[in-house]
């Protein structure tokens, strides 16, 4: 019985190695498993931040463009209303100088009247068309703005959107690096449990060689009642002889 002991705990000692290691080969699995799941998880939150932050920056380019066209249609509109009232002031100063020459005994025909008349409308003409090419632009400029402003908005919001994209692709590849590692470091403590129940049952093997009990006997004789001597073997009577029991 205590020929068995040593094998018994060579036996055991190399179960205890081969669960420790498929334990720690699970263990790296499962720890891989959960860095993956986390840095999927930040690579998805990374995405829909840039979107999130991208849409902001788009609305507010839509938004402050939307302003800048309303900006220029209300001066567009105001210098229109400019030209008009320049326009019935020139008007009017026309109606009054004829009135002045007609109470001063001139006519319309007459050169002088002409020549005021003349002077009042280009004067007249040329305030409403300064008001109007004012207004013109200062709609183009406005609108330019607008269309810059959304330029810039949606390519700031494209930038946000590719680093976003760039950020969550880095953390996804983390992620799978981080699940072939595991993998890896699991497979190689399955190679160690291999070899530690390689390597213990070639121990027990040989223990159980040196300590199992052997299937010959020893038996002291002072005669040959096998007649062993007859049959061609000298064997001398009062020693010691090995026999099988089999």
């Amino acid at each position: 019985m205590a020929q068995a002991i040593p094998i018994v705990l060579t036996v055991a000692s190399t179960a205890v190695g081969v669960m420790g290691s498929l334990q720690a080969a699970s263990a790296a699995e499962q720890q891989a498993q959960m860095q993956k799941n986390i840095y999927d998880m930040q690579a998805k939150h990374a995405l829909q931040v840039a979107e999130y932050n991208a849409k902001v920056l788009r609305d507010k380019a839509d938004y402050d463009a939307a302003m800048l066209r309303r900006e220029g249609n209300e001066a567009a509109a105001e210098k229109q209303r400019e030209a008009l009232d320049r326009r019935r002031q020139a008007d009017l100063t026309v109606s009054r100088a004829l009135a002045v020459a007609a109470s001063s005994g001139g006519s319309a025909g007459d050169p002088t009247v002409l020549k005021i008349y003349s002077d009042i409308m280009q004067v007249g003409d040329y305030n409403v068309q300064s008001a109007i090419w004012e207004g013109t632009d200062m709609f183009d400029l406005l609108y330019s703005q607008a269309e810059l402003e959304e330029h810039m908005g949606y390519q700031r919001a494209n930038m946000t959107i590719y680093e976003g994209t760039t950020q969550s692709s880095i953390l996804s590849y983390k992620g799978d690096a981080a699940l072939y590692e595991g993998k890896l470091k699991a497979d190689q403590y399955r190679l160690q449990a291999v070899g530690t129940a390689l390597s213990g049952a070639s121990s027990a093997a040989g223990m159980y060689a040196k300590y199992a009990p052997s299937n010959t006997y020893a038996e002291t004789v002072s005669t040959d009642p096998f007649n062993m001597s007859g049959g061609g073997y000298d064997i001398p009577t009062g020693v010691t002889v090995t026999r099988s029991p089999y």
